[in-house]
């Protein structure tokens, strides 16, 4: 029995179980593998999933999110890219290529992206990250998208209170990585972990990319048990948090989060 929109309400919005593109061996098979499992959205990820300017292409992909009942959101590529570089040259070049990446995104019907910003500390401004944050939304905004930052391991994302001044100086919405914020430089250094992170910041989250911790090989590490990640999960949803990407690449340990998951927000919504 898969969920029906609107089957679940919390605080005026639907709850959403979502997956990454790359769980599976094709965008496809995701999709089926969301829908036997009752999830009711995807979080399409551009660097591993590109959308390329072959109108052949876009034209399959449109088709696949439009046919799909699941909600679609979309994580801009972050490699090889800097919006915050101090480098002239570099950030126009980044800021010119998600633009394109936008234009693509909303050929496809998407409506909410997911942008990192400032990763390469020593090498970026937290004044080049607002200017073209700001740059990118106003461009987005005018083709009625919604502009999603998420906090990153290091880096000018990396620190609750700047994470925190970017995201007010932007008006951008939050996407709480717990996994980041569990070993960000931040939790580490000062001996906290994702709660703590998420109580300094003041602003509603409605969107979280949920696993316990990110290894050294930047690989996603599911929690071994539910009190493991409960209290985050607890956090999150006092703060309206109904957007929820497990973010981990194993099918079986994805079902087993999920369960946790429902545990406490399908009670609570109830």
């Amino acid at each position: 029995m898969f969920f029906k929109r609107g089957l679940f309400s919390f605080l005026k919005k639907e709850i959403t179980f979502s997956i990454p593109s790359s769980l599976m061996k094709s965008v496809e098979m995701t999709v089926d593998f969301a829908l036997e499992h009752q999830f009711t959205g995807i979080e399409w990820d551009c660097e591993q999933n590109p959308i390329s300017l072959d109108e052949k292409e876009l034209n399959f992909i449109s088709t696949l999110i439009s046919e799909a009942p699941l909600a679609f959101r979309f994580h801009l590529p972050y490699r090889e890219i800097e919006i915050a570089h101090y480098d002239p040259f570099i950030r126009e070049t980044s800021i010119n290529f998600l633009k394109i990446y936008i234009d693509r995104i909303r050929k496809v019907g998407g409506k909410y992206f997911i942008l990192h910003s400032g990763y390469l500390n020593e090498e970026s401004s937290f004044e080049n990250a607002v200017s073209s944050i700001l740059e990118i939304r106003a461009y987005a905004g005018g083709r009625g998208f919604t502009i999603l930052i998420e906090n990153l391991t290091k880096g000018i994302t990396s620190n609750p209170k700047s994470f925190l001044n970017l995201i007010k100086m932007t008006n951008a919405e939050v996407v709480f990585d717990v996994g980041h914020a569990n070993v960000c430089a931040w939790a580490k250094d000062n001996r906290k972990n994702a709660l703590d992170f998420l109580n300094e910041i003041s602003v509603p989250v409605f969107h979280a990319h949920l696993y316990w911790y990110e290894n050294e090989e930047e690989k996603h590490i599911a929690p071994e048990k539910i009190e493991d990640i409960l209290p985050i999960i607890k956090k999150l949803v006092q703060n309206g948090c109904y957007w929820w990407t497990i973010e981990l690449f194993n099918p079986s340990e994805v079902l087993m989060v999920k369960e946790m998951l429902e545990t406490v927000t399908i009670r609570k919504a109830n």
